[in-house]
């Protein structure tokens, strides 16, 4: 027995040194009496604008809800013709559910090895619609289509700069991600002044004036004041989280383990995935040194049940190869030095055997 047990996630860690920071801003808030809408939400706002590069960025209650919200953005604003979005299949569902939910028809597209969609094979001079572009486990986005383009940063914001491409880009800061509220929140990032207005409204039930009605989905101060500790954290999180990578890379680059990273300088690193063979029989096996693993993910979209009425790539898909072969390893700044060379160890003991 090793006398390791390592989770999947471990926010308990994270909170140990983060405690006394947390609790002050949130005393802070709560004395305030400004619980919505303060001072806390306007400078994450700007902090975020600036860290991705755009001209304005504003928050809402979680990714989806972003997401979401972009898709009635282009629907009510007459941008496109034709309601289809374009979304990748190998993406968690609420990546296709906000356009679905928002009353768009929905076309799935295939990935390469690397959980990449490449729209020059997809999108061509009659494509309608628009496309949903997904950084797939932090990936770069490196192929943009020539057609009307959003991006669902939920894993991939901190890649390439944190710089963006799209007309929008929505960001996610569920527990999981890299930069992780205490509860749910999320985020959207434009250059257009039209879209940031329209956004501001829609997530206050049309306030501002708008002629539309709208929603209640606004951040909390209480959200905005932990973002704003933790924001302090992220470099230095993510410096961490290179450096695991590195090693691992470095540890599985002469066996039957394929990393699921094409170019680790321009990654987010929100997860570490594993292309192996035998991979349910390894996922066991790890389990039983104390090591829990997940699957990003387990179906592609264009294989489950719910989405059987929209067109997809098949089961032939190399997405659908990858679903049976991929295992995401625990993957935080928190993990030991023993924990890191314990976890590439078992997995090398493992595939090897």
């Amino acid at each position: 027995m090793s006398g390791f047990k390592i989770p999947f996630f471990a926010l308990e860690r994270q909170h140990l040194y983060l405690k006394e920071e947390l609790l002050e801003a949130t005393d802070r808030v709560l004395a305030s009496g400004q619980w919505m809408a303060g001072e806390n939400t306007a400078e994450f706002e700007q902090w975020l604008a600036h860290k991705t590069h755009s001209q304005y960025a504003v928050t809402t209650h979680s990714g989806t809800v972003a997401l979401e919200a972009v898709a009635r953005y282009y629907e009510r604003a007459n941008y496109v013709a034709v309601k289809k979005a374009l979304v990748p299949t190998l993406t968690f569902p609420a990546t296709a559910n906000a356009f679905i939910n928002s009353g768009w028809d929905v076309e799935f597209v295939d990935c390469n090895r690397y959980g990449q969609v490449e729209w020059h094979k997809h999108v061509d001079g009659s494509t309608e619609g628009i496309a949903v572009g997904v950084g797939l486990y932090g990936e770069e986005i490196r192929d943009y289509p020539h057609i009307p383009f959003i991006e669902d940063g939920a894993q991939h914001w901190l890649a390439d700069g944190s710089k963006h491409h799209g007309l929008a880009t929505t960001i996610s800061f569920d527990p999981t991600k890299n930069l992780p509220s205490t509860g749910n929140g999320g985020a959207v990032v434009t250059n257009s002044e039209v879209m940031y207005e329209w956004l501001r409204g829609y997530f206050n039930h049309g306030k501002h004036h708008v002629p539309f009605a709208g929603t209640n989905s606004r951040m909390s101060e209480l959200e905005a004041a932990h973002l704003l500790v933790r924001k302090n954290y992220l470099e230095t999180w993510q410096m961490k989280r290179r450096a695991i990578a590195k090693y691992w890379l470095d540890r599985f680059k002469d066996a039957p383990v394929r990393v699921l990273i094409s170019h680790l300088a321009n990654h987010a690193l929100q997860k570490f995935v594993i292309e192996i063979d035998n991979r349910d029989h390894v996922r066991v096996n790890l389990a039983t040194d104390g090591i829990e693993t997940r699957i990003h993910y387990e179906r592609p979209l264009h294989e489950m049940k719910q989405y059987e009425k929209y067109r997809g790539p098949g089961l032939m898909s190399t997405s659908s190869s990858l679903t049976r072969r991929v295992l995401s390893l625990p993957f935080y700044p928190e993990l030991s030095g023993d924990e890191v060379e314990f976890i590439a160890d078992r997995v090398l003991y493992h595939v090897q055997k």
